[in-house]
């Protein structure tokens, strides 16, 4: 028999039910006892969100310890993390996140490393790009972004990264708290490229210690 190893609820969870949202009490009465099923039958193996929601809420589920894994976003233009989430915000916009769900010893699935390609410091997108990837692009938010990253451009000039995609890629993998990282290409150029990134490891404690000055300069963050 097929079984799904993973999966991953997509529906923003709120304090209480409203379109398109399901509530805490919805979550926790409903949807993890019938995913808890699943798991008994051996249809699946874990079940686990995709962080968006009300910032209360998901800590609620998270401190519940009944999903097994949460999503949350990490970028190279974030600044170090908070010690705790931020109100009346999204949990994967959250740079904190990830370091709450290890502590709740969730896997957090870190994603937006490249913010829709915006921290590549370019407003090009690949022809089969995401429409909805294209259509950010005449969003301020996405242009500060990329205007951020050129900022960053430092770190490809004094040779600690050989592209600002690199430094991204790898300062996901920074930190113990990420579980894994979701990538996202248009092209098996675009993978190859994350793969041998990757592969380099997370960026060093040199580079990490030039970050926090680089990030000083940054605008709107």
């Amino acid at each position: 028999m097929e079984r799904v190893d993973l999966l991953q609820l997509h529906t923003p969870i709120t304090v209480d039910r409203r379109t398109p949202t399901v509530s805490v009490a919805d979550l926790l009465g409903a949807i993890v006892p019938a995913c808890s099923r699943l798991i008994e039958q051996g249809k699946m193996r874990f079940v686990g969100n995709h962080g968006a929601g009300d910032t209360a809420a998901l800590l609620e589920v998270i401190d519940a310890g009944v999903l097994h894994t949460a999503q949350s976003a990490s970028t190279s233009s974030t600044p170090a993390p908070p010690t705790k989430c931020p109100p009346a915000s999204r949990l994967r916009t959250s740079a904190g996140s990830s370091w709450r769900l290890s502590g709740e010893r969730m896997g957090a699935i870190v994603i937006r490393v490249l913010a829709a390609g915006a921290l590549s410091g370019t407003d090009a997108r690949h022809p089969i790009a995401v429409p909805a990837v294209i259509r950010s692009l005449r969003d301020p938010t996405t242009r500060r972004m990329c205007s951020n990253a050129r900022m960053l451009g430092a770190l490809v000039e004094e040779g600690h990264v050989e592209s600002l995609v690199e430094a991204s890629l790898r300062f996901a993998l920074a930190t113990d708290a990420g579980s894994t990282v979701l990538l996202g290409y248009s092209s098996l150029e675009h993978l190859e490229y994350a793969a041998a990134c990757v592969a380099k490891g997370p960026l060093p404690p040199t580079t990490l210690e030039r970050l926090p000055v680089l990030w000083g300069r940054l605008v709107g963050v």
